[in-house]
């Protein structure tokens, strides 16, 4: 099973990669190698920065703790997409888990408070936000999260963000 490309998004850059014009599949295998034959393609570049932490982190403050920060090179002022991952939980009791996302400290992208359905089981959180509009320059993005009772503990682990532009 390949990944499909329109006709219209094709270039002559395209004529020399592994791609069926009849089915219009890449010859791959998997979606990995779809995805590096789509990149080299070179349809449009776009700045694209990642970075994540993959270590268990926990915290009993009532006041965000930074989990991540992606600290982007000076980037092109445009409109950019933002997104996230982890995994939470909490040691026992009923409470909320606080999580937010920011960039430079000051805009928050995304703030929720979330109460788990079973206590010690790891719950997974995502989500992305598009057309964030970035000035010329470099940009923090921080994710940050705390417990919302005293005396409760607050764990985050597998944190990823990322950025990239879309115009």
């Amino acid at each position: 099973m390949g990944i499909k490309i329109p006709p219209s998004s094709r270039t002559q850059e395209a004529e020399d990669t592994p791609f069926d014009n009849t089915s219009n599949d890449f010859d791959s295998d998997n979606v990995q190698d779809a995805i590096e034959e789509v990149a080299n393609l070179h349809f449009v570049k776009y700045d694209y920065h990642y970075d994540e932490d993959e270590s268990e982190s926990s915290t009993t403050s009532l006041n965000y703790q930074q989990k991540l920060r992606l600290t982007t090179p000076s980037l092109p002022a445009g409109n950019y997409r933002i997104s996230w991952y982890y995994e939470w939980k909490f040691s026992n009791g009923n409470f909320e888990f606080k999580h937010r996302v920011q960039v430079d400290d000051n805009t928050t992208l995304k703030e929720t408070k979330t109460t788990p359905r079973s206590r010690g089981d790891w719950h997974e959180c995502s989500g992305f936000k598009s057309e964030i509009s970035l000035t010329e320059g470099v940009h923090n993005i921080d994710m940050d999260y705390c417990t919302n009772k005293v005396n409760k503990t607050a764990y985050i682990r597998r944190a990823r963000l990322e950025i990239w532009r879309i115009d």
